[in-house]
């Protein structure tokens, strides 16, 4: 019997567990959130200069928010409009802290558990892409997911 795709998904989203969060960067001029997971490699990027990202990388276009376990109602929320600076200044708290724990909704949202915080990225309800998780290793296919889909892509 052929694993479902749900099933491959969640096994390819397995290798975030144990490792840390390096770096998360907001675009400044698009929506685009940027996740480094694990240890940080040296890569060209597509003008062939040397770039630093992490084994894993997670890019998110959807709203998403941090929600912390242990503050009484505290939740951060992000969407595409929200500010470099406040992001940054926000998210700094989970640099370093690993993530242990992996889930994906009936949707397709995706749940980091990274101890004393959730991170709860929230599919867009109209079948575009909301988030994607890649490793560093081009040769491997990476992961794209939408509210209605899951797809692996070359």
């Amino acid at each position: 019997m052929e694993m479902s795709i749900r099933t491959k998904a969640l096994n390819f989203l397995h290798v975030l567990i144990k490792q840390p969060l390096i770096y998360a960067i907001k675009s400044p001029d698009t929506e685009l959130y940027d996740f480094g997971f694990g240890q940080p490699v040296e890569v060209l990027n597509q003008q062939g200069k040397q770039k630093i990202i992490g084994t894993y990388t997670l890019h998110a276009l959807c709203r998403f928010k941090v929600i912390c376990r242990n503050c009484e109602h505290k939740v951060d929320k992000y969407y595409e409009d929200t500010p470099c600076e406040k992001f940054h200044s926000e998210i700094n708290r989970l640099i370093g802290l690993k993530v242990r724990r992996v889930e994906l909704s009936n949707k397709n949202d995706l749940w980091l558990d990274f101890g004393n915080y959730w991170v709860v990225f929230a599919t867009f309800e109209n079948g575009e892409e909301s988030w994607r998780v890649f490793t560093s290793n081009i040769d491997i296919p990476h992961l794209v997911a939408s509210d209605s889909w899951l797809h692996f892509s070359e």
